[in-house]
This record gives C-alpha cells, sequence and structure tokens, in this order.
C-alpha cells in the first residue's frame, strides 16, 4: 500500500500491484475540484483514488474485475462506504455529477457519454486524463453530446474536461457492433473488449487449429467476445464451453453471442482463472494479451500458462496463438516440459502443449 495525499490534507492508502502506482496526476487533477451535488457516479476508477477520495453518495462503476478487487480494498482500507457496480443496468436513478477517468477508447468513452446522456440530463460531468492519452477527438466527441463544454489547463501533463450532460436520447445508438467472421459465425461486442468491431488476425489462424469431434470440457480463456469458444462449440457440438475473462464486458458479449447462436455455454468474470476447480479442463484455447494498459508486457500470458496447468486434466492440453517475436515457448517448455509446433505463419506461431 502506498499513501496518497489530497490537497485537503487527507491520505488514502492505494493497492499498488507490480510497481505500479494507484494513481496518476489524472486522479489527483480530478480530486482536486469542488462537485456539487451529493450523488456522485464514477466510472473507470482503476485502483479506488476516486472513490475514495471524493465525498458524497458515491457509486463507482468499472467493467473490470481487478479494478473491483482494487476499489473495494482501498475502501476496505480507508473505511470508504460505496456501492461498486459491474452492470450499466445497475446505474441509479439520481445522479448529480458524472466523473468519468477517461479510458484509452474512443469508442468506449463515446458509450459512456451515450449511456449518461439518456440517465443523467442536467447533471454536472467532469471527465480527466493525462494528456498524451487523450486525443483533441475526446473533446470533439464530449462537444457533441454535452453542453457547456470546456477544458483545463494541463496539471503535471494532465487535463480535464467539464461540461453539463445533455439529454442525447434522439441520439442513433452505435454499440454494441455486430460483424460477421469468414465463416459466417456473427458477432456481436461492447466496446472496450478486444478487437470488439472485428475479427483479431491472431484469433482468426486459431481457429483453424480447434480441434474437432472433441467430448469433454474446453475453455476460452481470455475470451473476449467468445469467438473462439463460439467455434469451438459449433466445432464439437457434444463438449461442454465455458468462457472467463476479466472483463464483465466481455462476459456480456460473449453470453449474447452464444444466446444468439442457440448455444449454450457456461461463463465467468475471473482473474485468470484464481478461483476455477483444479484438474477440470481437458482443452484450453487462447490468444494471450500483451499489453496492460499502454505497456507491452508477457506477465499476463504467463500467468495464464501457469494457471492453465493447474485447470487442465491430465492429459489436458493448452492451445495458444503466438506473435513470433514474444518467445513464448521459452516459458510454455519450462512449465510444460513438453511443446508442439502446430502451425506457423509470416505473424504467428500455434504451439500446444499437454499437461502430463
Amino acid at each position: 500500500m502506498e499513501k496518497m495525499v489530497l490537497e485537503n490534507g487527507k491520505e488514502l492508502s492505494l493497492f499498488i500491484d507490480n510497481n505500479t502506482r494507484g494513481w496518476d496526476a489524472a486522479d489527483e487533477y480530478l480530486l482536486s475540484q469542488k462537485i456539487e451535488g451529493k450523488n456522485i457516479l464514477i466510472i473507470g476508477d482503476s485502483y479506488g483514488a476516486l472513490t475514495c477520495g471524493f465525498s458524497g453518495n458515491i457509486t463507482t462503476y468499472t467493467h473490470s474485475v481487478l479494478s473491483r478487487n482494487y476499489i473495494a480494498s482501498a475502501m476496505d482500507k480507508n473505511g470508504i462506504t460505496a456501492n461498486i457496480i459491474t452492470s450499466i443496468n445497475d446505474f441509479p436513478s439520481d445522479i448529480d455529477c458524472v466523473v468519468i477517468k477517461l479510458p484509452k477508447s474512443l469508442d468506449l468513452y463515446e458509450y459512456y457519454l451515450q449511456i449518461v446522456g439518456q440517465r443523467y440530463s442536467g447533471a454536472s460531468f467532469l471527465a480527466g486524463g493525462m494528456v498524451k492519452y487523450m486525443p483533441i477527438t475526446m473533446v470533439r466527441k464530449t462537444e457533441e453530446y454535452f453542453n457547456s463544454v470546456t477544458t483545463s489547463l494541463a496539471k503535471k501533463k494532465a487535463r480535464l474536461i467539464l461540461g453539463c450532460v445533455a439529454n442525447n436520447c434522439s441520439n442513433p445508438t452505435k454499440f454494441p457492433r455486430e460483424y460477421t467472421t469468414e465463416h459466417g459465425l456473427k458477432v456481436l461486442s461492447y466496446p472496450g473488449v478486444f478487437s470488439y468491431d472485428h475479427l483479431d488476425i491472431g484469433t482468426r489462424f486459431l481457429i483453424d487449429y480447434i480441434p474437432s469431434d472433441f467430448k469433454g470440457k474446453i475453455m476460452d480463456l481470455g475470451s473476449a467476445s467468445g469467438v473462439l469458444g463460439l467455434t469451438a462449440k459449433i466445432k464439437n457440438p457434444d463438449s461442454s464451453v465455458v468462457l472467463t475473462d476479466e472483463s464483465y464486458l466481455a462476459i456480456e458479449s460473449a453470453k449474447e453471442n452464444f444466446s444468439g447462436n442457440g448455444l449454450i455455454g457456461e461463463f465467468h468474470v475471473m482473474d485468470v482463472l484464481k478461483g476455477f476447480e483444479s484438474d477440470s479442463v481437458d482443452l484450453i484455447l487462447c490468444n494471450p494479451p500483451f499489453h496492460n494498459d499502454n505497456k507491452v508486457t508477457t506477465d499476463i500470458a504467463l500467468q495464464m500458462f501457469i494457471q492453465s496447468r493447474r485447470v487442465l486434466k491430465r492429459g489436458g492440453q493448452l492451445f495458444i496463438v503466438a506473435n513470433k517475436h514474444l518467445g513464448y515457448h521459452k516459458k510454455l517448455r519450462e512449465i510444460y516440459h513438453n511443446l508442439k509446433k502446430e502451425g506457423e505463419n509470416d505473424k504467428f506461431f500455434i504451439y500446444s502443449v499437454r499437461k502430463v
């Protein structure tokens, strides 16, 4: 834990993970603003700084189970009471002020603007982010939806967008998006989900290596919209398919895709596979991420490999698609002591390993 000191002298204890500080200058800038009204909706808090730093009747929304856990831990450490929600459907009816920590995705930001405008016309609005991740298009998009929009001066390389929520019920809803794969599979997805408006090229390559006529439990690990899980179920109708992701929006997308294609699946929002039953899955399919926010990292993929070994039954297999430059084969051999290259193209390897 590390202490964050607010301008009013209040100290907050925030969770620190992998040498990542639990707040940035944009959090500090947002918390320096005086907010009128007692009912505050916070969107996009990562570690709990905003949830614990603002005063009032706080509702905080996140679509990440990791952020949900960090926020809950920060609330416990600081003796704060707030309502954490993970579904847009749970937004409260009465809100005086909306605070948004700007996401990386412009489409996700616009999705928030649409939802907020439909529900909280007349509320004050405050958004903040680091300047390098805050393109002018975010300001223009805010002006498109809301009234009296202004921007602050930069402070510690952070900037704010301020305004008044305008009712935008007449604006056409653009989300979720839908696309059709080369195999004729219709996929619906919400913004903020990996590759939400097109089929990722790594996933497309791995699809061709999903076994057919397989009976047992198949897992789509880090499922996003669930394309691998959907394809696995279609190829293996007698199998059961479970999908996991750390994003509530991803799992909501996957649920709607299974339902829309008349298929049944099992769905879990979780931190990789923490808490999932050991020795319970026959086959795991995975297109592991190699970005965490704006950083390139293989840490998440490594956790996926380690935890997959625990979850697989003896004799069970893990199939992954790997960017050639990431060197996953070394870690896979260390963990499983076996490795098979199933396929290769200009950008990717397909590897399989078996739990022995």
